[in-house]
């Protein structure tokens, strides 16, 4: 679902989840953050449910190859039940303990430090392009070396460089997600620097773009913003 809203209506609605006469556990996939989970799993608990916490990631192409990796945490009892659902789509499962929460935080991290491989990545090739290097030899060698990254092989090659904008996260997404980031920033009182930058370029991006593109649109912003860069050096 793509808004905490969605999600609420879903789970606390007058015809959610809570509501169900059979239902003993929840499993949260969606990544909504700390404070929301906490507050879901509360009121759950209030209705004798269990909340299990298993955001999942890997993307489209994890979906499609099924090595979805998926990081869990809840009550160990909840956990056992529901383990081998979770494998039916999940390859990897690695669990953070019994406190709802602690996989939201994994999987935020995860997400922004993805999104910021990838606005780096955009930028690397910005850059070589304007230093009159051929881009496919450019992302051959980097790919070979240090410099390499998910974000680089399987977003700006595959659809960045291609203009297919279509790996299959819409910004609307990526928008919830970077929201949930800076708040648990905030609550931890972590600076985070980089990753605090690129959320903000990429939240002007999306207000930019709009919701609807794809996550690697954001390639549009970007190269937006280093041509009014270049004007104004000029």
């Amino acid at each position: 679902m793509p808004t905490i809203d969605a999600f609420n209506e879903t789970v606390l609605g007058k015809s959610g989840i809570a509501k169900g006469k059979r239902i003993k556990t929840y499993v949260h996939l969606g990544t909504t953050g700390v404070k929301h989970i906490c507050e879901i799993s509360d009121h759950l608990a209030s209705f004798g449910i269990d909340t299990v916490d298993a955001p999942i990631s890997g993307g489209v192409i994890g979906a499609i190859n099924g090595t979805l990796a998926s990081m869990v945490s809840g009550s160990p009892n909840a956990l056992i039940q529901i383990k081998p659902l979770i494998e039916c789509y999940s390859k990897i499962i690695v669990e953070f303990g019994d406190k709802v929460g602690a996989a939201q935080a994994v999987k935020l991290i995860n997400n922004t430090l993805s999104n910021t491989n990838l606005l780096a990545a955009i930028e690397g090739i910005e850059m070589g392009v304007k230093a009159g290097i051929d881009p496919d030899q450019l992302v051959k060698v980097v790919m070979m070396g240090t410099g390499g990254s998910r974000a680089l092989e399987t977003m700006v090659i595959e659809h960045v460089m291609t203009k297919k904008f279509a790996w299959g996260g819409p910004l609307q997404i990526i928008k919830k997600d970077l929201e949930a980031w800076q708040l648990m920033a905030n609550e931890l009182k972590v600076e985070c620097a980089l990753n605090r930058t690129a959320s903000v370029i990429f939240l002007a991006g999306i207000d930019d773009l709009g919701v609807h593109e794809d996550i690697t649109a954001i390639a549009k912003y970007i190269q937006k913003k280093e041509k009014e860069f270049s004007l104004s050096a000029a």
